[in-house]
């Protein structure tokens, strides 16, 4: 999707806001999958959503709704892929940090 805005718009400008635009709407796009059903997600799944958070937090305040739908997720994955341990989570982002917005 990325690679289909940037043939279009020839702007760096106009690129780089349209990629920003797509990551906040990140969490509010994956909204209905989520809530009461993280628990049913795939922990690929809950990874590619909770990084979507975490760029559109770190970039604006988050929504009520959002910001509660993060936190499951959050919770969910820290359960079942870093056995309950916040800080393997925040490890495993950290080390991330270099292919931030590539998701997964």
């Amino acid at each position: 999707m990325i690679a289909k805005v940037r043939q279009q718009l020839s702007s760096p400008a106009l690129v780089s806001c349209a990629i920003a635009s797509v990551l906040l709407l990140v969490p509010a796009a994956y909204a209905g999958e989520a809530g009461h059903h993280a628990e049913t997600m795939s922990v690929e799944r809950l990874k590619v959503i909770y990084l979507g958070c975490e760029d559109s937090a770190t970039s604006q305040r988050l929504a009520g709704g959002d910001a509660m739908y993060c936190s499951t997720v959050y919770e969910e994955l820290k359960e079942r892929a870093f056995d309950g341990n916040s800080k393997k989570i925040r490890e495993w982002l950290d080390s991330r940090s270099g292919t931030r917005g590539a998701y997964g």
